[in-house]
């Protein structure tokens, strides 16, 4: 407690950066973390952030990645039946392209047992997408199933 200070602020505003070297920003949507990042350019001065996006997190991957955020470490945790990203990010100002894959699924350990729970989890997810909109939108759905295969080179059987 005595290194740390909670402040209640619209998103990063009023925060002096001074007195920070770690960000947590947890619990909401991608999209809208993205938009307390996006204004705050002290956060690219060695701030490292810590990230667990609820929804979007492929479009906030993709986000860091093109504007020079470097993604030190990714997580998957599990609770009951919910799966949880947890990501550990520094500006470094390279910009970066993700695979499909990188950019639904991050960087994993696939030795992992909760991620290769994870991976399958998404592999249904993605194969369901892609057969419903094969006949509205055949690109996005050819997107989706590049994903499930790789998936399905990544994954290791199921144990019984």
């Amino acid at each position: 407690e005595d290194d740390m200070r909670f402040l209640c602020c619209d998103g990063l505003q009023g925060i002096d950066p001074e007195d920070v070297d770690t960000v947590v920003v947890a619990g909401m949507g991608g999209e809208t973390i993205i938009h307390i990042l996006q204004p705050c350019d002290w956060v690219k001065q060695g701030v490292q952030l810590i990230l667990q996006p609820m929804t979007k997190v492929p479009v906030l991957r993709q986000w860091l990645a093109e504007n020079g955020y470097a993604i030190l470490q990714e997580q998957v945790v599990k609770d009951g039946k919910f799966f949880y990203n947890l990501l550990r990010v520094q500006y470094d100002g390279i910009a970066r392209t993700l695979t499909p894959l990188e950019r639904e699924i991050g960087v994993q350990d696939w030795s992992n047992a909760v991620v290769q729970a994870y991976g399958r989890r998404k592999r249904e997810r993605l194969q369901t997408i892609a057969e419903q909109i094969q006949n509205s939108n055949p690109a996005m759905a050819a997107d989706d199933l590049q994903i499930v295969a790789e998936l399905d080179r990544r994954l290791q059987p199921e144990s019984v």
